[in-house]
């Protein structure tokens, strides 16, 4: 991190991924070690669970993170097993959960319930934008599909 006129400085090592909460002013670092949270401003880290991470999301201040194939969700602290899907990506658009699990693109609640395939096809990467979903067939591909998310 680098503010206007100091030098800039480390905030986190060993990051597989991190999400900021701009409302918290924080970063939340998913890592071999687990997620942590840190303040942007350079504060004292907390460690939130100790899971190694592959990613972090945030859906209204509740962190979600995979492990593996593993979606889980904290709740009080406590991680909360949401989907033990095979999931090689997973993202958070308009509180709903989507991963990549084999071939398909899959959605469920932000409680794990109501898990559907979304997408029945050879996918990628995924983005979001204004209510659509973009898809490649391959990494750093060309957008293959664009579905409505509603």
């Amino acid at each position: 991190k680098a503010g206007s006129g100091t030098a800039p400085f480390v905030l986190a090592s060993g990051v597989n991924d991190f999400m900021i909460d701009i409302y918290q002013y924080v970063a939340y670092i998913a890592s071999s070690e687990g997620v942590r949270i840190v303040p942007l401003n350079g504060g004292a880290e907390t460690l939130l669970v100790s899971t190694s991470a592959n990613q972090v999301q945030l859906c209204d201040s509740v962190a979600f993170f995979r492990s593996g194939g593993s979606i889980y969700r904290v709740q009080n602290g406590v991680s909360v097993l949401l989907a033990d899907a095979g999931a090689s990506w997973m993202g958070i658009y308009r509180d709903k959960v989507y991963y990549i699990s084999g071939d398909r693109l899959y959605r469920c609640d932000t409680n794990g319930q109501n898990s559907q395939v979304f997408y029945d096809g050879q996918t990628a990467d995924v983005s979001f934008v204004a209510g659509n979903v973009y898809l490649t067939r391959t990494s750093g591909g060309p957008v293959t599909e664009i579905l409505p998310v509603e």
